[in-house]
């Protein structure tokens, strides 16, 4: 009778463990230093590990390529912290992990600091992860830690090497890796990294991350391939395009804005009218008639806004 109830106690104990629903404990992050060497001012990844020790499969939601889950801290000397930045609009993908595999994400601290000298680092992170079950609700769950990072000294060749990787990694047909590779030449403190983050003008979905990173190094050479972005097919490209420009101190001529009121694209219309008004011109008239016939409501309202100011300038 004894051993009958030692038994039953066993099993019962077992059936709590098995059903322990504290999703913390069942699922394991870790963070580290991604690479033995990281040089000033260059690419320093930083890789997030997330195991699943539950013996279902698990999703997982996170932000990327803009880690708005995320944050890093430094409290060292000699350490400038950046404004990581939010975007509401990027996407959060569920990213399945069956039971006892891995998962992996390469974050990139030049986003969050620049490093004013050589060192050994502590790196804080605080991360929100969404995380749970076919059959259950997710739950949001903290996991703060820190890592260490070496940050040395390195020659413009090393650099140019490190670049060059990410540069590559720009045409893969991997999404995840794509992206991986824009963040990391995104943040880059060098001019060295103009010439490696130029190709991204010329890929799709892009072109953006592109124009944000160029326009950091304010020279001719970049001022000019950010205005050839003005005769972009997207208005997401062109409107980045006009900001980095005015960013940047560049004024854009007025023939730029004419020309976008031909555009198929009704936001780049739109953008074209709108910056037409900052500076008025009554010469104006005869390109903006047109547009007050567009299908588009929203247009044809901010055209005809432009040209009753033009009436009464006549």
């Amino acid at each position: 009778m004894k051993n009958l109830i030692f038994i039953l106690l066993l099993i019962n104990m077992q059936c709590v463990a098995q059903n322990s629903n504290n999703m913390k404990d069942n699922i394991n992050v870790t963070f580290s230093g991604g690479q033995e060497k990281n040089i000033i001012n260059g690419i320093i990844p930083a890789i997030l590990t997330i195991k699943n020790n539950t013996n279902k499969e698990i999703f997982v939601l996170l932000f990327y390529p803009n880690p708005n889950d995320i944050s890093f801290d430094c409290q060292q000397p000699f350490v400038e912290k950046k404004n990581r930045g939010w975007n509401l609009s990027e996407e959060n993908i569920p990213i399945k992990i069956q039971s006892g595999e891995t998962y992996k994400n390469v974050y990139f601290l030049g986003r969050y600091f620049k490093f004013l000298k050589d060192g050994k680092f502590d790196i804080i992170y605080d991360l929100e992860l969404s995380a749970g079950t076919g059959n259950t609700q997710s739950e949001s769950i903290s996991y703060k830690g820190n890592f260490p990072i070496q940050i040395s000294s390195g020659s413009n060749e090393e650099l140019k090497k490190q670049l060059s990787y990410y540069s590559e990694n720009l045409k893969s047909d991997n999404r995840k890796i794509k992206e991986e590779s824009a963040e990391a030449l995104s943040f880059v403190e060098n001019p060295l990294s103009v010439d490696y983050i130029t190709p991204m003008l010329s890929i799709e979905n892009l072109e953006t991350k592109g124009i944000d990173a160029l326009s950091k190094f304010n020279t001719p050479q970049n001022q000019k391939l950010i205005s050839k972005m003005l005769s972009h097919r997207e208005s997401d490209v062109v409107s980045k395009a006009i900001e980095a420009l005015h960013k940047m101190k560049v004024e854009i001529p007025r023939k730029e804005f004419i020309s976008m009121l031909a555009s198929e694209n009704t936001d780049i219309v739109f953008l074209g009218l709108e910056n037409l008004e900052k500076n008025p011109n009554k010469n104006d008239m005869g390109l903006v008639k047109p547009v007050l016939n567009s299908l588009n409501d929203t247009v044809a309202e901010k055209a005809k806004g432009y040209y009753d100011l033009l009436e009464k300038m006549k």
